[in-house]
């Protein structure tokens, strides 16, 4: 009698035994799965009645309205009451701006009067000491203005020109010299736009020259 080999069917039967487990493995993760897409549809979608406190700030400060940007960053910086109107009449972000005062805050501690200047500008951080400086040792009797001039583009012939202009037209708009003559309003439209936020938000008082000087839209 001849004698039977068993190796084949032991790993026949080994096989199989095997890709039952990997099936019965592979239906449990199946399973598994829609637990994984509930608990991704269970956050709540964002609603105007829901909208966290950082998010309505944020969108708040993306607005190019005046008012909504003195306002978020007030709300969301309450120590830094000197950068309110800087940054509601800049067209940066939150975040940017703030980005950018700790910038200079970290380079050149010693600038530390036009911080908010450089914040709320657009000029890259070289090209804002340059003209801070120039400005600086052009005029030193011009302390006040020194960061309008550096967060601006205008010539330093033109911005100079301007700010007597103003100084001598308007004696008593003496803390906003400088927001006039960074700006391109004529003195009427600055002049208007000044007594226009003053008469109708006086609590915005830390930022009308900011604002007139600007080209933001005071609300909706």
């Amino acid at each position: 009698m001849k004698r039977l080999n068993l190796l084949p069917i032991a790993l026949l039967v080994c096989s199989s035994s095997f890709v039952t487990a990997q099936t019965a493995t592979k239906a449990t993760k199946a399973e598994a799965k829609p637990a994984k897409a509930t608990t991704a549809s269970a956050t709540p979608k964002t609603t105007e009645s829901n909208k966290p406190a950082t998010a309505t700030a944020t969108a708040e400060s993306k607005s190019m309205y005046f008012m909504d940007r003195y306002y978020a960053i007030k709300a969301t910086y309450p120590d830094m009451k000197d950068a309110y109107g800087k940054f509601a009449a800049s067209t940066q972000s939150m975040d940017k701006f703030v980005e950018r005062y700790n910038q200079i805050k970290d380079s050149s501690p010693k600038m530390d009067d036009v911080f908010y200047h450089y914040a709320g500008s657009t000029n890259s951080l070289d090209e804002f000491t340059k003209r801070y400086y120039a400005i600086k040792d052009t005029y030193p009797d011009m302390k006040k203005v020194y960061g309008d001039y550096a967060a601006s583009n205008a010539t330093m012939e033109d911005f100079v020109k301007r700010y007597y202009q103003i100084k001598d037209s308007e004696p008593k708009m003496s803390d906003y010299y400088g927001q006039f003559a960074a700006s391109n309003y004529s003195l009427d439209e600055f002049s208007k736009r000044y007594h226009g936020i003053k008469a109708s938000a006086s609590d915005l008082k830390d930022g009308y020259g900011d604002y007139a000087g600007s080209k933001c839209k005071l609300s909706k």
